[in-house]
């Protein structure tokens, strides 16, 4: 399982959802839709973002892929993997 997380923490100035994509559709593309889990990682996305502007910059990344693969990313494998 791959979190997704600690990405904006460590971006320089400046950045874009275009920035952070490759990074996001690696994970994405390596483990599949059911092995990858979004992290807020809050508060130390706030060194490079918002949550809000992290959130919103991923959504964006996933917008292109189907509605059930979103879902899994942002709640679904998390639940099922972390039993909640």
């Amino acid at each position: 399982v791959c979190k997704v997380s600690g990405i904006v923490a460590r971006v320089q100035t400046g950045w874009t959802a275009e920035t952070l994509a490759p990074t996001v559709n690696h994970c994405l593309d390596s483990f599949g839709p059911d092995r990858v889990v979004f992290g807020g990682d809050w508060p130390v996305c706030t060194l490079g973002a918002s949550y809000a502007e992290w959130a919103r910059a991923l959504r964006q990344i996933i917008s292109a892929r189907p509605d059930e693969e979103q879902r899994k990313l942002l709640a679904d494998n998390a639940a099922r993997i972390y039993k909640v």
